[in-house]
């Protein structure tokens, strides 16, 4: 659709882009069946670039409770993209998975857990970390639409949060 229109545009934003805001468990966000449909690294996202001090932070921020900014998410037919909080979300999956440990500098209020990965965790912790919610906006054109259109609505939402 190479002759889209600024008015077919602004129809789409306005009539066929529905918004799901909701608050779900770490638990489900990472489920296996969600880390098999999410591509939290779109080609239009920036790398991964948080250091071991920045991760820890976040979760020890996850731990807390602390209000974190939610993950805006681009649902299509086959999958889900993460559009806006690659870094939060990858820092998630990484901390499960054993990709880092936590570190003095990064925990301000929680400095025992120093030095320890998730599963170096006590149980009680590893609860607390699975049944902490995060805010997800959750972005689905309800009308179909060719990919290059999709992938422009995708390209412009990033942009507005960014």
């Amino acid at each position: 659709m190479s002759n889209l229109t600024e008015k077919n545009f602004l129809d789409i934003f306005k009539g066929s882009l529905k918004i799901t805001p909701r608050t779900i468990s770490i638990k489900t966000l990472l489920s296996d069946r969600n880390l098999r449909r999410i591509d939290y690294k779109p080609y239009y996202q920036r790398n991964y670039v948080w250091d071991n001090i920045k991760q820890t932070f976040f979760i020890e921020s996850v731990l807390l409770g602390t209000e974190i900014p939610p993950l805006i998410l681009f649902k299509s037919v086959t999958n889900i993209e993460v559009i806006d909080g690659r870094q939060r979300f990858e820092t998630l999956k990484r901390f499960i998975a054993n990709d880092f440990s936590l570190t003095q500098k990064g925990l301000l209020s929680l400095p025992a857990l120093s030095k320890q990965n998730f599963n170096k965790l006590n149980d009680e912790i590893k609860e607390i970390f699975w049944n902490s919610n995060i805010r997800v906006f959750e972005f689905e054109v309800i009308v179909g639409i060719d990919r290059n259109l999709e992938d422009k609505i995708k390209k412009e939402i990033f942009r507005r949060y960014n």
